[in-house]
């Protein structure tokens, strides 16, 4: 965006197959979404923050969901 304000977003998916014959694991399904912006508002402090969003499916389970808002204030004494 500028030299002080940047955004990452970020989208992954991961199908994790069980073995044909075991039967302590299942199939699942995991997704996740993710929205930072980082802020270099001096030369030693910044500010981070963002949204995440996680789902996970299970086969013998219900599917199940969680949502995060992330703030962390970041000093560099270089």
């Amino acid at each position: 965006l500028t030299d002080k304000l940047r955004a990452v977003v970020s989208i992954s998916a991961l199908k994790n197959k069980k073995l044909e014959n075991d039967a302590t694991n299942t199939n699942k399904i995991y997704k996740q979404f993710e929205a930072r912006l980082h802020w270099q508002f001096t030369d030693k402090w910044s500010m981070r923050g963002g949204y995440r969003y996680r789902y996970r499916e299970n086969d013998n389970i219900d599917a199940v969901d969680s949502n995060a808002i992330l703030l962390e204030f970041v000093y560099r004494p270089l």
